[in-house]
């Protein structure tokens, strides 16, 4: 991610300029999640294909993670990850 600011720094009636709460998501075929909610369904998953292809059966979780809750995203002319040309 490229932020960038061209404002006083350090202003007191500023102070929410510094409190930023970010949340890594994935992006994955127009959709996106909260990486945190996803990883322990992808380890579920992941374990769950690995037992697979070692015993040749699908194997059932008795206490499986749902898959958590993707978000749809509108169609983008370009990516969200995509770089745009400075002063744009």
């Amino acid at each position: 991610m490229q932020v960038t600011y061209d404002g006083p720094v350090g202003s007191d009636a500023e102070p929410a300029l510094w409190d930023v709460d970010a949340w890594p998501l994935v992006h994955f075929e127009g959709r996106m999640a909260l990486l945190g909610q996803l990883q322990p369904w992808l380890y579920q998953e992941t374990m769950r294909i690995f037992l697979f292809v070692t015993s040749g059966e699908w194997p059932e979780s008795s206490n499986s993670v749902p898959e958590p809750e993707w978000v749809v995203l509108p169609p983008w002319r370009m990516q969200p990850y995509a770089k745009r040309p400075r002063g744009t």
